[in-house]
């Protein structure tokens, strides 16, 4: 993304840091876009929990994968007081009851290459992760990992999608039928693409929050979708996933910045549109109409000056037009 924004930059003449998100904190980044997904799963999860009378004390957390988005994850449900019970990755998964410690987890994978093999922890595979008993299961790995084969297997009461799609559509129905609750990947994982649209707030305004405010933001944002689909759902009593597809609104830009610059209108791919065509041929239209002194005295000149006229009238409406479709002030 470092690359990106350079090259871009270069061909500006100018730094332009809001071209891309994902940039390092250093040249235009945000602060906090490194754990955002998984803090956006944590945000969901309390969400659905405030809904359905969930504590927090006591609630039992199974994630699977524990990589960028799980292993992250893991360590901020833990710090929001829930028991982490489960975890597990490539290679296979661990389980305690009494609760699992994500700091010393991290530190033996970082040796271990995998939670496989955990200390004071039973061993358990990816499948049995899904089955625990728990209060809240997280998919955090690949797609297709809840199906119709084991969707009667799960025994928590809420499901929070932090990989996409990690639920299939007969293991939805099979879930929804039985009462759990589920917050679809669309909600749940985008803690990270959030984080990434205040990157591009923070760059165009050139005014860079702290990384407490950024997580301020992110729950409030979270929430709002959370509260706004649960709501359609009830009231045209759909399942989640299908009332979360309707809800999105995307956030008010004026809360973040301020009104654009005004210019002339230009479509998707950065060509004038018809109207301003029309706008700019109106306004050179005098120059090919009028002959000069001399063209009015003889028809031959006047049909040569006349041809002459429409000729630069064209190249200067084409060129105005070239100016305009790459203004962007």
């Amino acid at each position: 993304m470092a690359w990106i924004m350079d090259t871009f930059s270069m061909n500006k003449g100018y730094s332009v840091p809001s071209v891309v998100t994902g940039k390092p904190v250093s040249i235009g980044g945000s602060l906090g876009r490194g754990g955002a997904t998984s803090r956006g799963v944590l945000y969901s999860a309390l969400s659905a929990m405030e809904g359905l009378g969930m504590p927090i004390e006591g609630t039992r957390v199974a994630i699977q994968g524990f990589g960028k988005v799980g292993g992250f994850a893991a360590q901020v449900f833990h710090d929001a007081g829930f028991n982490i019970v489960g975890v597990s990755d490539y290679k296979g998964g661990v389980y305690n009851s009494r609760g699992l410690n994500p700091t010393a987890l991290m530190r033996y994978k970082d040796e271990a290459q995998t939670v496989a093999g955990f200390p004071a922890a039973d061993a358990i595979t990816n499948e049995e992760l899904i089955e625990l008993d728990c209060d809240v299961l997280v998919p955090a790995a690949i797609e297709d990992q809840i199906t119709g084969r084991n969707a009667d297997l799960v025994r928590a009461k809420l499901i929070v999608e932090g990989a996409n799609g990690p639920t299939t559509p007969e293991a939805d129905h099979s879930l929804s039928e039985r009462g759990v609750y589920i917050v679809p990947d669309v909600l749940a994982n985008s803690g990270g693409v959030t984080v990434s649209y205040f990157e591009w707030v923070q760059d165009i305004q050139a005014y860079f929050w702290s990384e407490d405010q950024v997580n301020r933001q992110l729950r409030d944002v979270m929430a709002s979708a959370f509260n706004a689909a649960a709501s359609l759902a009830e009231e045209k009593n759909v399942r989640l996933r299908w009332a979360s597809a309707g809800s999105q609104k995307p956030t008010s830009r004026a809360a973040f910045t301020p009104d654009p610059p005004s210019r002339k209108p230009l479509t998707a791919y950065g060509r004038m549109t018809r109207s301003a065509r029309e706008e700019t041929w109106n306004s050179l239209r005098p120059r090919c109409t009028s002959p000069s002194a001399n063209a009015r005295s003889s028809p031959s000149s006047a049909a040569g000056g006349s041809r002459a006229a429409r000729r630069n009238a064209r190249s200067a409406m084409h060129s105005t037009c070239r100016r305009l479709a790459t203004t962007r002030s």
